[in-house]
C-alpha cells in the first residue's frame, strides 16, 4: 500500500526538525490495523517518529516526537515535540506549533499515538460506513501544550478528528529518491533536435482539413494553483524562446475552472458546431496534492470527467509540480520516467481518472526559473503534443459519424 508522505511534504517536516531527513514507515493505519498493540510493538521503542493524520476534508495534520516513548503509561515530556498542519482543505498551508510547558504526550499499551492536544484511539478502532476512522477529539489543538498562533480545531482540521489514513515514520539520516534501472516509459530523448522536432510538429498542425475549422478547441480544468495558467505560461515561453508570465496565476481558495464542456444544453451555445466544440479536456492536477483531494472535489473532476465522456470528448491528464514530489526529477527533469516516484503519482491519476497510464502526463511549468530548460520544454511539448493528437482524433470520429448519417439520409 503507498506512503501517502510526498516529497514536499518530507522538505517541509524536514525543516522543522533541522535537518535533511528520510522517512521509514513503520505503521499504517489502513495498512496494519486500529489496534494499538501494533502501533506500540512497531513504533513505541523508535527516536524521532512522525505522526501524520489524513483527515477526510483534505487536511493533513500531526506530530513530531524526538524521543523514545517506550512503553509507559504516563505522561511523558518532550520538548522538542512539536505539532503541525500541512495542508487545508487540499490547499497547502504549513505551519509548526511548538511546545509550551507541561507533559506533552503519551504511549501506552492501551492508546495509539497520543499528544495531549492531538489523540488518535483507544485500544482499537475499526473503519465505519463510509471509510472513515473517527478518531478522538480530547483536548484537540486546544493550545493547552502548544501554541497554536491563532489556529484552532476548526481551522486546521474541519472541526473533526475523523481521518481516512493514519501514517507514523522514523526519521532517518537523509537518502535520494530512488531511481529505476530502467524507465518507466520511452522518450525520444532530452536533446536539442527532439525540442526542435516537437515545436515544428506543434507549429505546423493543422485541424482535420475535412472539418474546415481553423484550430482546435482545448480546455484546461483543474484545482485553482494546480498549475493551469502556469501551463499556458510555458508554453509561451517555449515560443517566445524566453520566459513569459502573460497569464496570471492563483486565484480564489477551493475553486474549480467553472468552465464546462459547451455542448451543454444550458451553455451559451445550444446547438455549437465542430468549431465551437470543446474538442479535448486536460485535467490540470498538482502532483504534490495528489493525495489529498478532498471527497467533494474528486466527485467535482469525475462529474466533469462523465460529462466529457457522454458527448465522445477525449481527455488527458496533466501532472505538475513534480519536482516538489521527488527530488531525483527537482535536480534533473530528464529522469523523470526513471522515477519510481513519479511512476506512483501517474499511476494515481491514472486509477483517479480511470484512463490509460499514456494518457496521463508529467510536466514541470515554469514558476520560479529565470532560463528555458530542454527537458523541461520536452515535457510540457509532448503534452501538448498528445492534446493536439487526441483533438485531431474527436475530429476525424466526429467526420465519420457525419459521412454516416449522410449516407443514411
Amino acid at each position: 500500500m503507498d506512503k501517502l508522505l510526498t516529497s514536499k511534504m518530507k522538505k517541509q517536516l524536514s525543516h522543522w526538525i533541522g535537518r535533511d531527513r528520510q522517512f521509514k514507515l513503520l505503521y499504517k493505519l489502513t495498512r496494519d490495523g486500529g489496534s494499538a498493540e501494533t502501533y506500540r510493538l512497531r513504533c513505541a521503542y523508535d527516536w524521532q517518529t512522525v505522526i501524520i493524520f489524513y483527515n477526510a476534508d483534505g487536511n493533513v495534520y500531526g506530530g513530531y516526537l524526538s524521543k523514545n516513548l517506550g512503553n509507559t503509561q504516563n505522561w511523558r515530556k518532550d520538548p522538542l515535540a512539536f505539532l503541525f498542519k500541512l495542508y487545508t482543505a487540499g490547499n497547502w498551508k504549513p505551519m509548526k506549533f511548538p511546545y509550551i510547558d507541561g507533559e506533552n504526550n503519551i504511549v501506552a499499551d492501551s492508546y495509539g499515538p497520543w499528544f495531549y492536544s492531538l489523540p488518535s484511539f483507544q485500544t482499537s478502532i475499526r473503519m465505519d460506513e463510509n471509510n472513515v476512522y473517527n478518531l478522538s477529539t480530547s483536548n484537540f489543538f486546544d493550545g493547552q501544550r502548544f501554541d497554536m498562533k491563532g489556529e484552532t480545531a476548526q481551522s486546521v482540521a474541519n472541526g473533526h478528528n475523523n481521518v481516512t489514513d493514519l501514517e507514523v515514520y522514523h526519521a532517518t539520516e537523509f537518502s535520494p529518491d530512488e531511481e529505476l534501472q530502467s524507465p518507466w516509459r520511452g522518450s525520444k530523448g532530452w536533446n536539442l533536435q527532439v525540442l526542435q522536432e516537437l515545436k515544428e510538429f506543434i507549429v505546423e498542425y493543422k485541424p482535420l482539413e475535412e472539418m474546415k475549422i481553423p484550430e482546435v478547441n482545448i480546455l484546461l480544468i483543474g484545482q485553482v494553483g494546480a498549475g493551469k495558467s502556469s501551463f499556458f505560461n510555458t508554453i509561451n515561453s517555449i515560443f517566445k524562446g524566453e520566459i513569459s508570465s502573460r497569464a496570471c496565476t492563483g486565484g480564489a481558495e477551493n475553486s474549480l475552472t467553472q468552465k464546462r464542456i459547451e455542448t451543454e444544453t444550458s451553455g451559451p451555445v445550444k446547438e455549437p458546431t465542430v468549431k465551437e466544440k470543446i474538442h479535448v479536456v486536460v485535467f490540470i492536477l498538482d502532483g504534490s496534492n495528489l493525495n489529498f483531494l478532498s471527497k467533494d472535489m474528486i466527485k467535482k473532476l469525475k462529474e466533469i470527467k462523465s460529462l466529457a465522456v457522454d458527448r465522445g470528448v477525449p481527455h488527458l491528464v496533466f501532472l505538475t509540480k513534480i519536482d516538489e514530489i521527488c527530488e531525483l526529477v527537482s535536480d534533473d527533469v530528464s529522469k523523470v520516467y526513471k522515477s519510481k516516484t513519479i511512476k506512483n503519482a501517474v499511476d494515481k491519476a491514472r486509477d483517479l481518472f480511470a484512463i490509460p497510464t499514456f494518457h496521463v502526463f508529467p510536466i514541470k511549468n515554469y514558476e520560479k526559473e529565470s532560463e528555458l530548460q530542454t527537458s523541461m520544454n520536452i515535457l510540457a511539448l509532448m503534452a501538448l503534443q498528445k492534446s493536439l493528437m487526441v483533438a485531431n482524433e474527436f475530429l476525424e470520429n466526429h467526420y465519420e459519424l457525419k459521412q454516416d448519417k449522410m449516407e443514411i439520409e
